[in-house]
C-alpha cells in the first residue's frame, strides 16, 4: 500500500536530511522524490534518500550537482528533469493518484499579503507560497 506523507523537514534545523526522511517513511527509502527548489545539496540528500531503482524528479533549476557514479549507478536510481510545462501533466497524474498532495504544499496569498507569504515560507509553515494578483 502506498504511503503518502506531507511531513515537513526544515533543513535549517536538521543536520542529516536523509536520516530524517528515512525515519518518516521507511528505512528502505523513498519510492520517488520531487524537488522544486533546485538547491544542489538538498537534491543530493533526496537522491540518497531514494530506494533502489527509484526516481528523483527535478522541477527547479539546479546549479552544479556534485554527484559520483555510485550516487546513481549503485542502486539504479534515476534523475528526471522536468522543464516548465513538462512537469504539469506528470504532477497532475501523481496528484490524481494520491501520490503528490499539491493542495497541502501550496498556500495562496493576495499581493498585499506578500510579506506574510515570505514569513510563512521562511518559517517552514508553507512550502510553496503562491501570490495572486486579483
Amino acid at each position: 500500500m502506498l504511503k503518502v506523507t506531507t511531513d515537513v523537514i526544515n533543513t535549517a534545523k536538521v543536520d542529516d536530511v536523509e536520516t530524517a526522511i528515512r525515519k518518516i517513511i521507511v528505512p528502505a527509502g523513498l519510492d520517488y522524490a520531487v524537488d522544486s527548489i533546485g538547491y544542489g545539496p538538498l537534491i543530493i540528500d533526496l537522491l540518497h534518500s531514494l530506494g533502489t531503482d527509484e526516481k528523483l524528479c527535478l522541477i527547479g533549476i539546479a546549479g552544479k550537482l556534485d554527484l559520483t557514479g555510485m550516487d546513481i549507478m549503485g542502486e539504479s536510481k534515476q534523475i528526471i528533469g522536468l522543464i516548465e510545462g513538462d512537469a504539469i501533466p506528470k504532477l497532475i497524474k501523481y496528484s490524481k493518484k494520491g501520490k503528490f498532495p499539491v493542495d497541502k504544499l501550496m498556500k495562496f496569498y493576495s499581493f498585499d499579503q506578500v510579506n506574510q507569504a515570505f514569513d510563512d515560507f521562511t518559517s517552514g509553515k508553507v512550502i510553496k507560497p503562491v501570490i495572486t494578483f486579483e
